[in-house]
């Protein structure tokens, strides 16, 4: 196994001022005094990239759910929404999304097919994530919610990864990643310059959109989204586990709720 850096775990847990109504709880609030809400966990939807390229929602309840993930020339990929709709930025005609050894990034124009275009380079750069049209294979009239994800990312030249996360747009929080020099340790590093990292909002509330970019910190960095073709095995115990269920694909738990409750709200 190669060397792998980790983020500081975080558990995602309610602020004392916002309630999460759980569509089977049919809870109308949450006094201060009580417990975190835990909302209903659905299932786990994973991305896999190597041999085969695909989503794949495992519920709870039910039968997986499949999402293939398609590059019939060069490197950009053909839209599929049958569980994600991934969109790049910036956006079409400008850029697409691109898929070039086993990394998803974004090509623009005069970036050719090659490497750049399974990158995320830069701050102008960014990968869309998007479950609003994410519809339940058990309820026809549901959607889900992430409330925590981890993701297998492969960086260049020291990126600072950013993620941020929305709920029916609205940011609900901000993820950052350093990956350092480590990251620059060449492309036959196998997993050395890949990351497991632990994405969840402080304020414990799910999230429907993930956008994915380097922060301005590093703006001459790159970064991947990877779905474990070179990454490193997570221990049990850490990160996200019991979602890491022995796999480094990238990995996004999956809940059900309603809407938001905010303090004064009925």
């Amino acid at each position: 196994m190669g060397r792998s850096t980790r983020s500081i775990a975080k558990v995602a847990v309610l602020a004392s001022l916002v309630a999460l109504v759980g569509t089977s709880t049919g809870a109308s609030g949450l006094v201060p005094s009580a417990p975190p809400f835990s909302p209903p966990e659905v299932g786990v939807l994973r991305l896999h990239l190597g041999a085969t390229d695909y989503f794949r929602f495992d519920p709870v309840v039910g039968s997986a759910v499949t999402q293939s993930i398609a590059v019939p020339s060069g490197c950009a990929v053909t839209p599929d929404t049958t569980l994600v709709n991934l969109t790049p930025q910036p956006a079409p005609s400008q850029g697409t999304v691109g898929l070039f050894d086993n990394g998803l990034g974004v090509r623009v124009k005069g970036e050719g097919t090659g490497t750049p275009c399974g990158r995320i380079n830069g701050t102008s750069q960014a990968l869309v994530l998007d479950l609003n049209d994410l519809i339940s294979p058990i309820s026809s009239i549901a959607t889900y919610e992430i409330d925590y994800a981890e993701l297998d990312i492969e960086a260049k030249g020291g990126a600072t990864a950013k993620a941020v996360m929305y709920l029916d747009g609205v940011v609900m929080g901000t993820d950052l990643l350093t990956t350092g020099a480590n990251s620059d340790s060449g492309p036959d590093s196998t997993d050395g310059d890949n990351f497991r990292w632990l994405v969840a909002p402080d304020s414990g509330v799910p999230f429907d959109k993930l956008v994915l970019t380097v922060d301005a910190s590093t703006p001459d960095g790159a970064i991947s989204l990877e779905g474990g073709a070179d990454g490193t095995l997570p221990q049990p115990g850490g990160l996200g586990d019991p979602l890491n269920l022995n796999t480094n694909d990238s990995l996004f738990h999956l809940v059900d709720i309603d809407g938001v409750l905010n303090c004064g709200d009925t």
